[in-house]
């Protein structure tokens, strides 16, 4: 299935550089490609989450009393995406290097599952941050630009889980636990080419990886008891991209 699953991401990818091709207006050059930029993009993305519970259990006070029964909660949200992005680029000869930041959006995707004595659940946050570097060649031949990118993202992937009979709820959330501040790095691929004066078009692909650890608590009405869950996270994306840059 995963061999599928990255054939497909190859096709895309290989189908949106092929666009940048059809599209382009030959009467336009590198030049284009420089100064302050605005765009919009249509993503594809698959992020896979894997949680890990090392440990989990009550504690009453005085110890820690474990459950014994670990779990694995596999969860992944695959959606199309629309995404905006600010920066700027330079060009020095046929070399260019510039920094940009997006923005996506899209809608959460959760997941519960059974925990014995409570309910555990997993979410991936719709909404991502992003800030990268880009850098690569500008062919005349093609009269495109190949470069790598290198960069951070944020997206929150949260672990949390629910005693059965209580109206608490608890969260490990990478906003409020410092294990889980850590952004994604990322790494990638892009083609950009100019279409016309000040507008160009450009298609990337993305690859980002975290691993965090964090815990989960739920507080207990009863002489400061709680229970507790701790996890390890492992978060992966992929993400293909075809947009629209405007310079001014």
């Amino acid at each position: 299935m995963n061999r599928y699953m990255s054939s497909a991401k190859v096709l895309v990818f290989v189908s949106a550089l092929g666009a940048v091709s059809v599209f382009a207006d030959s009467n336009v050059g590198s030049e284009d490609l420089e100064g302050f930029f605005i765009g919009v993009d249509a993503a594809y993305s698959c992020a896979s989450a894997e949680h890990d519970l090392s440990d989990s259990g009550y504690f009453d006070g005085n110890l820690r009393h474990p459950d014994g029964d670990l779990y694995t909660n596999k969860h992944k949200r695959v959606s199309f995406d629309p995404s905006i992005n600010v920066g700027y680029l330079r060009g020095f000869g046929n070399w260019y290097a510039g920094l940009s930041a997006d923005v996506s959006f899209g809608g959460n995707k959760k997941r519960t599952f059974d925990m014995d004595r409570s309910e555990g659940y997993s979410k991936i946050a719709g909404v991502s941050y992003m800030l990268k570097f880009k850098g690569g060649y500008h062919f005349k031949g093609i009269n495109s630009l190949i470069y790598g990118i290198v960069g951070l993202k944020w997206r929150d992937a949260d672990f949390g889980f629910n005693m059965r009979g209580s109206e608490l709820q608890a969260l490990v959330k990478s906003r409020t636990k410092a294990k889980l501040k850590s952004p994604l790095f990322v790494l990638g691929l892009g083609v950009e080419r100019p279409i016309y004066k000040k507008i160009s078009l450009s298609a990337e692909y993305e690859y980002a990886w975290r691993n965090s650890t964090g815990e989960a608590r739920e507080n207990y009405k009863m002489h400061g008891a709680y229970a507790y869950a701790t996890a390890k996270q492992s978060l992966r994306e992929h993400s293909v991209k075809v947009g629209l840059k405007y310079r001014f």
